[in-house]
């Protein structure tokens, strides 16, 4: 097993630069902050409540309170919300526009790791329809999905460290051999150090945990979205995971978190604020999809549509799954 020192002969990409945001990060005061970048056709900011008093509703604004001053942010140009200060209170009526525009909203508990997503109940126009389809998803179309989206997510890991080309070769319809499994035995020993093991209560883990978090509840809050149900997936069927459907659509993009905290947050004594504000930051990384370079968040949308699409009309697009073989990563 190399030593962490070593492991820069495997990595196929040198340490990325980092791209300064046209608008950057706003600081409202040390107390609470935001930040964002404008996306195509989207809602396009970030809102990272560190501490407040209270979060309301003016007119169409998410009103801020702390300390008897107030900031205002309109809603047609959020994207998320987090809200990390459990003494925070946040309006009924605030909340019912969060949900009319569909904002996505993490709520964290006292330890900051986010514990919860607001999704609405009243979903997609066609809900009813998309729901019947769902539920009979050809099993066979799901293997081949799912062969898919391991063959990808081993393949960005293996941009990121030259060590999987076998295991990407060995790949069969529905992994029955579990190709993915044996491949993350070996890269998170690579990439982190022999000593390293996924789940234990250390820096690492603790960001892993959290920027796949982030990740995750943004393509959950999609999935919602569009009228599908988050907790029947594709491979994952566990019957305590309510959003089975979110951990297959993750997969590919773990490598991206994978590799965003082995470079930046490898030597870190501790988790920090800054740290969570970074991780929260790659919704708006840019990676490949297709022949265009795409923000993680607009990536998502458009993965979940080629989801569905496909099981519509068995036509499979592998352009649309997002690919490491070129990212940015964007400086606060």
């Amino acid at each position: 097993m190399m030593t962490r020192d070593a492991l820069s002969s495997y990595l196929s990409f040198t340490r990325p630069t980092k791209i300064r945001f046209c608008t950057g990060i706003i600081p409202l005061r040390r107390d609470f902050s935001f930040f964002c970048k404008k996306g195509k056709d989207m809602s396009w900011r970030t809102i990272y409540i560190t501490e407040s008093e209270r979060l309301g509703l003016y007119l169409d604004n998410l009103l801020i309170i702390k300390n008897g001053e107030e900031y205002k942010i309109p809603l047609k140009d959020i994207g998320s919300v987090i809200v990390e200060d459990n003494r925070t209170v946040i309006t009924l009526k605030l909340i019912n526009k969060i949900l009319k525009y569909n904002i996505l909203l993490i709520f964290c508990d006292d330890k900051y790791n986010p514990i919860g997503i607001l999704n609405s109940t009243n979903g997609y126009f066609r809900q009813s329809k998309i729901v019947n389809q769902q539920i009979n998803w050809d099993r066979e179309l799901k293997d081949i999905l799912w062969k898919e989206i391991v063959k990808v997510k081993l393949q960005n890991q293996n941009f990121i460290l030259k060590k999987l080309e076998k295991y990407i070769q060995e790949v069969e319809k529905g992994d029955i051999t579990n190709r993915e499994g044996l491949g993350a035995k070996i890269y998170f020993r690579e990439l982190y150090g022999a000593t390293f093991i996924r789940g234990d209560k250390d820096v690492i883990n603790s960001a892993l945990n959290y920027g796949y978090t982030i990740i995750h509840s943004k393509i959950a809050r999609v999935i919602a979205g569009k009228g599908l149900l988050t907790y029947l997936g594709i491979h994952h069927k566990s019957e305590y995971n309510q959003f089975n459907l979110a951990s297959d659509i993750i997969e590919v993009y773990r490598p991206l978190v994978d590799y965003f905290v082995y470079i930046y947050m490898k030597h870190a004594s501790y988790f920090s604020k800054e740290d969570r504000v970074e991780l929260i930051n790659l919704l708006n990384a840019k990676v490949l999809q297709g022949r265009y370079m795409e923000s993680v968040s607009n990536s998502i949308e458009k993965y979940i549509d080629m989801i569905i699409e496909f099981f519509e009309t068995g036509v499979f697009d592998i352009e649309k799954i997002p690919s490491l073989s070129k990212f940015e990563f964007y400086e606060l």
